[in-house]
C-alpha cells in the first residue's frame, strides 16, 4: 500500500498546468506508514523545483499532520486540517 500511495502522489504530480498549485498531504498520525513516504516525495519535488525553471510558480507541497477526530468522521477531520493550512483559491480532493 505504501508503494501505491508514492506511485499514485508522483503520477498526480505531473501535470502541464504552469499557475501554481498546492498539494495538501494529510495523515492522522505520524506513525502512518504514508508519512515517511510523503515526506521523500516532497524533498524529491523540492530537490527538482529548485533546479527548475518552476521554482517561482511550482507546486507547493506539505504534509499535514491532523490527529484524531473527537467529533466527526476522521476523514472529514483530515480534510479540515488540510483546509486549514492551504492557501486561498479552488478546491479539489481526492
Amino acid at each position: 500500500m505504501v508503494q501505491d500511495v508514492a506511485n499514485i502522489s508522483r503520477m498526480s504530480l505531473t501535470t502541464g498546468y504552469r499557475g501554481a498549485l498546492e498539494y495538501i498531504f494529510v495523515v492522522e498520525s505520524e506513525a502512518d506508514p504514508a508519512a515517511p513516504v510523503i515526506r521523500e516525495l516532497i524533498a524529491v519535488e523540492a530537490e527538482k523545483t529548485a533546479a527548475s525553471e518552476r521554482s517561482k510558480s511550482g507546486a507547493n507541497l506539505r504534509l499535514v499532520v491532523a490527529g484524531s477526530s473527537q467529533t466527526c468522521s476522521q476523514k472529514i477531520f483530515s480534510m479540515m486540517a488540510g483546509i486549514h493550512t492551504m492557501a486561498v483559491g479552488p478546491l479539489a480532493f481526492s
